[in-house]
């Protein structure tokens, strides 16, 4: 928003291709463009049918005599290409919204609607319009323009568990960590590593100084009390040890416009996730490198693994695929006339499936296409990103590992630990940024969220039912806890005690999730302003 508009346009008998803000760090060969990064081998990249490269990105061949277009993507999807096939037009673009503008109308897709109540994101490879489709992860999408067919080929993501030992899994995957850094090449002063008090960004700083390269850093985070063990102090500790430079963002901004603050997120983000808490600072940090010619950010987004999980329950909410029947009976979404959601057999678990197995393949291709592609999304008109960690050679990998070696990231956080100086890690209860709870209960926010709510848009997209229900039950004071019976007491003492599995499957028989009334309403004010948004951007065209 803030970072200058500049565009520039290539022309052809067929295809038109247009970039912005472009700071000479896509790689371009004739018509051909890669919005990312590559590395390794990439002989001949732009020609149709070569070898995919590794690296984060997405990748238009377009070979114009033949009239032909292949469009790829890398392994794990980190960045987001949206595509519209009409009789007239085939368009590839990392926005949504100029979709929308050359269709020049807006249909919206109630489901997406749905699944960003539910769980703060668009849901299944979904979109604001239900014209507009996500390429999968690992997909290849061939377009013959004088036929006009369109063919879309998607690696199937699998994961076996190779018989071999423990110590072998571990140093076969540190050996493809050390390749994939050893490949990357960019210019250190032109690009800046995250850093925060976890693993995956403490990898990155390790194993490009394995490699001689040093990076300026940027970290940021909430005022804390000092000698608290967060991600600004490991990260001080870190850059001290490494003497390197760090940027230290502070996200609590005092004079922040809060209404503005939102509406930027959603222009940026295209609202693919309700993750704005981590924008708080409104961008600033990234005109700032923009502003800077900085290339790009050096993230830690990576496929390793996640939690332990013990029921489908487990596997679902860990990986963000939530529905509304989570929080709601069927009486009661039909009473609110919330939109359905249908979850394809492909997100179900396969037969002879581990539960550990299906979790990490929703990661792969659900939970790092749709939320972590949105987050790197939502800063490339800023900078460009690079995620190491998520090479497709290491990701291969770890889809050969045993289930242990990948829960909790077991293999990765050992081969860190063996590299790593004595500087702790952040400690997990302490956040870099507000919840979006915390954030939903502020007056001056559902002041703005009541205002929308009661306008004739809300009803227009939500049933009455809905918008009334929210508005009874929003409340800006925190609850007071309740005070507790001596046998209520004993029970909490308990289950305290009790075999994470145990609770695991007492949550999935017995208890239904919740979610507050602020933070549906919350979720419902960001729904109706990017309806709004999308609805204007239907009246109007990028070029004229």
């Amino acid at each position: 928003i803030k970072a200058a508009s500049k565009y520039e346009i290539i022309r052809n008998k067929h295809t038109f291709l247009t970039t912005f803000n472009n700071n000479s760090h896509f790689e371009q060969e004739k018509e051909s463009i890669c919005i990312g990064k590559m590395f390794g081998k990439k002989q001949n990249w732009w020609k149709i049918g070569t070898e995919k490269p590794d690296g984060n990105y997405v990748l238009l061949r377009n070979e114009e005599e033949k009239q032909q277009i292949e469009i790829l993507n890398d392994i794990l999807g980190t960045r987001a290409a949206w595509f519209v096939q009409t009789a007239d037009f085939f368009m590839l673009s990392s926005s949504q919204r100029a979709i929308v503008m050359c269709l020049e109308s807006f249909e919206r897709n109630d489901e997406a609607i749905a699944y960003m109540l539910s769980s703060g994101c668009l849901g299944p490879y979904l979109s604001w319009d239900k014209r507009i489709k996500l390429l999968p992860p690992d997909s290849t999408l061939f377009l013959d323009i004088k036929s006009w067919k369109l063919n879309i080929e998607t690696e199937k993501c699998v994961f076996l568990n190779e018989k071999k030992s423990k110590q072998k899994h571990i140093s076969d995957l540190q050996k493809k960590i050390e390749q994939t850094y050893n490949e990357i090449d960019i210019d250190e002063k032109k690009w800046k590593l995250l850093i925060s008090g976890g693993f995956d960004s403490r990898a990155n700083l390790l194993f490009f100084k394995k490699n001689k390269k040093q990076f300026s850093c940027v970290t940021w985070g909430l005022r804390q009390e000092k000698n608290v063990i967060d991600d600004t102090f490991v990260s001080k500790k870190l850059t001290e040890h490494f003497n390197l430079p760090l940027k230290i963002v502070e996200l609590e901004n005092q004079e922040l416009d809060i209404k503005q603050a939102i509406q930027n997120y959603i222009i940026n983000s295209e609202l693919r996730t309700d993750h704005i808490a981590a924008f708080l600072h409104d961008f600033d940090i990234w005109t700032n490198l923009f502003s800077k010619q900085t290339s790009g950010v050096i993230r830690g987004d990576h496929g390793f693994g996640l939690l332990a999980v013990y029921t489908t329950f487990d596997a679902t909410r860990t990986t963000n695929l939530i529905p509304l029947t989570n929080f709601f009976t069927a009486e009661q979404l039909k009473f609110f006339g919330l939109p359905k959601q249908n979850i394809a057999e492909k997100w179900k678990q396969r037969p002879a499936e581990s539960l550990a197995q299906w979790r990490d393949r929703l990661y792969h291709t659900y939970l790092m296409p749709i939320v972590f592609a949105s987050l790197t999304d939502s800063i490339s008109m800023y900078v460009e990103t690079l995620n190491p960690l998520a090479a497709r050679k290491i990701i291969e990998q770890v889809r050969t590992m045993p289930d242990n070696l990948r829960t909790y990231k077991k293999a990765f956080r050992q081969i860190v630990n063996q590299q790593s100086p004595d500087i702790p890690y952040a400690q997990k209860n302490i956040a870099a940024w507000s919840s979006l709870e915390k954030i939903a209960q502020q007056e001056e926010v559902q002041k703005l969220v009541k205002q929308k709510l009661e306008s004739d848009i809300a009803t227009s997209v939500f049933d009455k039912n809905w918008i009334n229900f929210l508005l009874e039950n929003m409340n800006v004071k925190e609850e007071k806890a309740k005070k507790t019976s001596f046998k209520q007491q004993i029970f909490s003492k308990i289950a305290q005690n009790l075999p994470q599995y145990i609770k695991s499957m007492l949550r999935q028989r017995l208890l239904r999730p919740k979610i507050s009334a602020n933070l549906f309403a919350f979720r419902t004010y960001l729904v109706l302003e990017m309806c709004e948004l999308l609805e204007k951007d239907a009246q109007k065209l990028f070029f004229k």
